[in-house]
């Protein structure tokens, strides 16, 4: 298992748990997300996300509603290799939605 602790920041030692430059990377039942800094990057499968990944500046956009790829692929591109690389040091093993299970 890896993680921080939340500890010093529960404690007032610390202003984060996660340092701004280090990838914070997540999945659930199909859903993945990681973000770096204030860039996410998420993708959601259909009908609740468009399917593929979506990126977003949370330090204007906290409710995720400017999908930005377009403006940002570069960005885009180094939250998704960090998702990847993520991935595959967890072993995780994403759902094949079209299996019928």
């Amino acid at each position: 298992m890896t993680g921080r602790s939340m500890q010093p920041l529960l404690a007032g030692k610390a202003d984060t748990v996660h340092p701004a430059n280090e990838p914070f990377a997540e999945e659930l039942f199909g859903k993945s997300g990681v973000r770096i800094g204030t860039m996410k990057a998420v993708n959601i499968r259909k009908p609740y996300g468009n399917g593929g990944w979506q990126l977003f500046d949370l330090s204007v956009d906290l409710a995720e509603t400017h999908d930005l790829p377009a403006q940002h692929p570069a960005e885009l591109k180094r939250l998704t290799d960090a998702w990847d690389r993520w991935a595959a040091a967890n072993n995780v093993i994403l759902p094949d939605w079209n299996s019928g299970y």
